[in-house]
C-alpha cells in the first residue's frame, strides 16, 4: 500500500479529525473491494448493473484488467474493472 493515499485517513486518526472521507482517500483494493460489496446489494439492480452472487476469483490483484470476476443471481458471468477516473477518460471500457 502507498503511504501518501493514506496520509489524510492517519492524519485524522492521530488528530482525531472528523474531516469528511472520500472514495480517492481508500486505496486502490479497498476500492475494488468497496465496488464489489455493491455489486452484493439491491443498490446495484436499481441502477441497471447485475447482482453480484458469488465471486469466481479472489476480488483484484488475481488478473491484470479484472478486479471482480462472478456470477450475477441469474447465473451470468460479471468481468469488472474497476477505475477511479472521470467517465468520459474511461467510457471505452464499457461493454454495450
Amino acid at each position: 500500500m502507498k503511504w501518501p493515499r493514506v496520509k489524510k485517513m492517519i492524519h485524522n486518526l492521530v488528530e482525531g479529525s472528523t474531516e469528511p472521507q472520500s472514495v480517492a482517500d481508500l486505496s486502490p483494493a479497498q476500492q475494488e473491494i468497496m465496488c464489489s460489496e455493491f455489486l452484493r446489494g439491491p443498490e446495484a439492480a436499481t441502477v441497471g448493473l447485475p447482482v453480484l452472487q458469488s465471486l469466481l476469483l479472489p476480488v483484484g490483484s488475481t488478473l491484470r484488467d479484472l478486479d471482480i470476476y462472478g456470477l450475477a443471481s441469474d447465473a451470468k458471468k460479471i468481468a469488472a474493472q474497476v477505475t477511479f477516473s472521470q467517465f468520459d477518460s474511461v467510457s471505452w471500457k464499457f461493454d454495450t
